[in-house]
């Protein structure tokens, strides 16, 4: 009977996600084995394969541990004696599945397959010390979800316990954003009456400081008149013009005339020529950020809308794991690489690409290496059946179709074959440098000789031609003294933004490798997407034309923060993210932790309830119309129509056109609306538009009317759009 039992027992397989489950099955029957699906799980005859959901659980909130019914209740800061997670309220019924299946008498071993990363740690784990798991738990790790990988890694377990300091971060991490987060929001909502909340995070705060530091020097700026000394003149057909900056701490303008006067004076000659050839370097493979900065400078695609696409190219292993900081493939990847090359070459003969060794540095590859695409080429359809994931990972009313996806797709795949491209990128050089008595002009330019890697993704600046000088020529160029306007800093833009996170001390730091290691950074590749949605979400900024702009109550908010003292800033970040590190390499506690916070954070709130001087937030809010959902007040804030008297009501946009005044009149009064410039996957229409209910908010998006499309009048088709 035990021989039998033993015959029987299986391996139990918890990935993070359902489509990862579905890899994962599909790789096991690479290795002969069979299963079918069940009801949130897959079973086979030696392996069992079921999923979270993402989080299946979530922290306590504090009226979780105290029993609450008024904020004004609890003393703050709130430290939990012990935190605590409960069952997501929409992911139970998968929750109650996977622990019944730990606890099942045939499961002899757990297969740990979460994401690759901190996040992936935290989640499984948490399943399955709920759920009392007492087997041994294997860990699956792999950075690539295409069937041949999993297959590979499944094969190469490790024991669990090998990531063990991973977990303690990811808890301490998890931890620390609870405390801050939950502790400042509330404070600061209590000091300042703000309705709605004023959401706050450790690494929110930050971000919404620096666009509203750039916006007060925009703000600020008092445009200046100058002069500068500039003169003119062509040569073989090219125009070049010499110019004396007068930049930075202005020189008088009778200085500068007086300059131009001696320049006029005397002869402008060529004194140096150097010309050489150079190869310009290979672009490096992309991280997660400077791949969304690139699709957002070549096709004005959001970081939620590209986050989106990416993770759904991911889990149907088109891409590898893009929750990455590296640049870098660790050496082992070379024969993985080896087999790209040969695909892309199978399906694109013309590629001219081959290994490259400036692309491997194992000392480069933090936690997981480049965002590269797989063996796993996409057909053309493929995109059209990503658009929802996509949706769905992106969130909100993002606006993604299989363009989109095609785009990002072949943003990454492009940066690959420029990093592997055979033929270097060669260019012809030249500098000249021109003398005018004591004053020096120094000439640029530079040819094309050999295109290179820039076929694929092309990184180099333009050519730019300059006239052929000889050594010792007198130039007939004719100086002015030509008026020139200071001009203020410009906003920041997803690339500059995203750079800025990933090094915020550059003048003191460099390398952006070491910020990374020492905790320098602002978020992580897993969560500088969110956060920002968070805070266009929470009203504080908005990014229009792939640029972030401050609003009024992310300039409240940081106002407020100022007059309180509270320290959230990038330096108070740093050094928190280097106790999260400190907790990663063993040197200190999850308890060391929660005991700095506890300490911290009382001292903040200490030293600010001892400033009086705040500027309430006032509620000029007007109603406009009654909520149909609770008979609240409907309000017009920087993000449409909602209620502000519950979550249930919120409304703004209608497949891509924003709710006018009048539109919004309309559909309280239960009128049609004919809407030009709506938008779908085939381009733009019009249509009459009647609203037709009013439902709870679906789980993707915002829209939470249920309206009902009349095209070509009343005998046209109807469809719904949430």
């Amino acid at each position: 009977m035990n021989i039998r039992k033993d015959i029987d027992m299986k391996k139990l397989i918890i990935a993070e996600k359902p489509k990862l489950a579905a890899n994962c099955v599909a790789a096991l029957s690479l290795i002969g084995e069979s299963l079918q699906r069940e009801n949130g799980y897959y079973e086979g005859s030696d392996y069992i394969v079921s999923y979270c959901i993402g989080h299946l659980l979530e922290l306590y909130e504090i009226a979780d541990y105290t029993g609450e019914k008024d904020w004004r209740k609890t003393a703050l800061p709130y430290i939990p004696d012990e935190f605590k997670f409960r069952v997501k309220e929409d992911t139970s019924a998968q929750y109650e599945i996977v622990a019944k299946l730990i606890k099942r008498h045939d499961v002899s071993e757990i297969y740990h397959l979460g994401d690759a990363d901190r996040e992936g740690e935290v989640i499984v784990r948490n399943v399955l010390y709920r759920a009392g798991n007492i087997h041994p738990v294997m860990r699956v790790w792999t950075d690539d979800q295409t069937e041949t990988a999993i297959k590979e890694a499944l094969l190469n377990v490790r024991p669990d316990e090998e990531y063990d300091n991973l977990y303690q971060e990811g808890l301490a991490r998890t931890y620390m954003d609870w405390l801050y987060g939950i502790n400042l929001t509330r404070y600061l909502t209590l000091r300042t009456n703000a309705k709605p909340p004023l959401r706050v995070g450790r690494v929110l705060i930050p971000i919404v400081k620096k666009i509203y530091d750039r916006e007060m020097e925009i703000r600020n700026f008092v445009p200046e008149q100058f002069l500068q000394a500039e003169g003119t003149a062509s040569k073989d057909n090219i125009q070049y013009t010499l110019v004396l900056s007068n930049r930075g701490k202005q020189k008088p303008d009778e200085e500068i005339r007086a300059i131009v006067d001696r320049l006029n004076q005397a002869n402008t000659v060529v004194t140096h020529i150097e010309k050489d050839e150079r190869v310009v370097n290979r672009p490096r493979l992309f991280n997660l950020g400077k791949a969304q900065s690139r699709i957002a400078k070549l096709h004005k695609i959001g970081m939620s809308e590209s986050l989106g696409c990416i993770q759904a190219l991911y889990e149907s292993g088109y891409l590898t794991y893009p929750r990455t900081d590296s640049e870098y493939l660790a050496e082992t990847e070379a024969e993985k690489v080896d087999e790209i090359i040969n695909r892309i070459k199978e399906v694109m003969p013309e590629a001219n690409i081959c290994q490259q060794k400036s692309v491997y540095n194992n000392s480069r590859v933090i936690g997981h290496s480049a965002l590269r695409p797989t063996h796993k080429l996409p057909e053309q359809n493929v995109y059209e059946e990503l658009v929802q994931t996509a949706r769905q990972k992106a969130g909100g009313n993002a606006v993604i179709t299989a363009e989109t996806v095609e785009k990002c797709y072949t943003t990454i795949l492009n940066r690959f074959m420029a990093a592997f491209a055979a033929e270097e990128h060669l260019i012809a050089s030249s500098e000249v440098i021109i003398h005018n008595g004591e004053y020096e002009f120094v000439l640029k330019g530079q040819v094309t000789i050999k295109k290179g890697f820039t076929i694929y993704d092309n990184t180099v600046a333009g050519d730019k031609g300059i006239p052929d000088f000889a050594e010792g020529e007198c130039l007939p160029v004719r100086f002015e003294a030509v008026k020139k306007m200071t001009t203020p800093p410009k906003r920041l833009t997803v690339e500059s933004l995203n750079n800025y996170l990933i090094n915020p001390f550059k003048s003191e730091v460099d390398d952006d490798y070491k910020a990374i290691t020492d905790g320098l950074s602002l978020g992580t590749q897993a969560t500088r997407t969110g956060i920002i949605k968070n805070a266009m979400d929470s009203q504080y900024i908005d990014c229009k034309n792939n640029t972030y702009f401050l609003l009024d109550r992310g300039e409240y908010l940081v106002d407020t923060i100022n007059a309180l003292g509270i320290d959230l800033y990038k330096n108070k970040t740093a050094e928190l993210n280097r106790l999260l590190i400190s907790v990663q390499k063993s040197e200190i506690d999850i308890k060391e932790v929660i005991e700095h916070c506890d300490e911290e954070l009382k001292n903040e709130i200490c030293a600010a309830d001892s400033v009086t001087d705040i500027r309430i937030c006032e509620d000029e809010e007007k109603v406009l119309y009654k909520c149909p959902f609770c008979n609240g007040g409907i309000v017009k804030g920087q993000y449409g129509f909602f209620c502000k008297d519950s979550k249930d009501f919120s409304f703004s946009h209608i497949r891509g056109v924003e709710v006018t005044d009048a539109m919004m009149s309309a559909f309280m009064s239960r009128k049609k609306v004919l809407v030009k410039g709506l938008k779908s996957d085939k381009g733009t229409y019009e249509a009459y538009i009647i609203p037709n209910g009013w439902e709870k908010r679906d789980k993707y998006t915002n829209l939470i009317h249920t309206l009902e499309f009349r095209k070509g009048g009343k005998n046209g088709k109807r469809k719904k759009q949430n």
